[in-house]
């Protein structure tokens, strides 16, 4: 219990660097100062250390002894490696789900679904679509195979930051995000691995629509 505060510390710094790396303000091949982070995050320099370690085992950022820790750089070959990957576990995720979600799942995502209906003039963020997917994973009741999604789908948040991926019909995201609700809800999992599919396959086509302007400034 005694390694609470400190934990705590290192969550915050991590949550800190790593919102920050997804939305690029720290930007690809970029130094990360240890000394401004903990003046930004107002937190002593071991919990920056201990989340760049964590950042570091993500692929998120890359340690080169002696000479700093920088952000890691984009690549468009690894974009597309992440995606084969991704797309599996994200059709797995949903069909597990609609298979094992509990009542308080289903109302995490009808918040979710809620949430984004109120953005009803603008196009859903990044972060509600992320917490979305994440609520999916939860409610799949299969802890190794959410945090893989976690992990994966920070990685791709970069790209979606860079590409402006966020830039498409958020009414069609809107309706994949309640329809597949309404497929865990009603325990359909061949329907809900149906919806999960094709709203990945959209975003990998806006991404692909925009593959060409990827900058990596590593």
């Amino acid at each position: 219990m005694g390694q609470g505060p400190r934990h705590q510390a290192a969550q915050i710094a991590y949550d800190g660097l790593l919102e920050r790396i997804l939305t690029l303000e720290l930007k690809p091949g970029e130094a990360i100062d240890e000394k401004r982070a903990t003046e930004l995050l107002d937190l002593g320099r071991t919990p920056i250390r201990e989340a760049l370690i964590r950042l570091s085992q993500e692929d998120l950022v890359v340690i080169r002894p002696r000479r700093g820790t920088f952000v890691a750089p984009l690549d468009p070959t690894e974009l597309r490696a992440l995606e084969e990957m991704r797309f599996p576990l994200e059709e797995l995720s949903a069909e597990l789900a609609a298979k094992r979600a509990a009542p308080t799942d289903i109302d995490a995502l009808s918040a979710l679904v809620e949430e984004a209906e109120g953005t009803r003039g603008q196009e859903p963020s990044r972060d509600l679509d992320r917490r979305f997917h994440s609520a999916v994973a939860n409610a799949a009741h299969n802890v190794p195979l959410a945090r893989t999604l976690r992990r994966l789908y920070n990685q791709v948040t970069r790209y979606h930051s860079a590409l402006g991926a966020g830039d498409h019909d958020a009414r069609d995201e809107r309706e994949d995000y309640q329809q597949l609700l309404d497929a865990i809800r009603e325990r359909d999992a061949g329907r809900a691995r149906e919806v999960m599919r094709r709203h990945l396959r959209d975003s990998l086509t806006r991404m692909a629509l925009s593959l060409g302007d990827l900058g990596t400034d590593a």
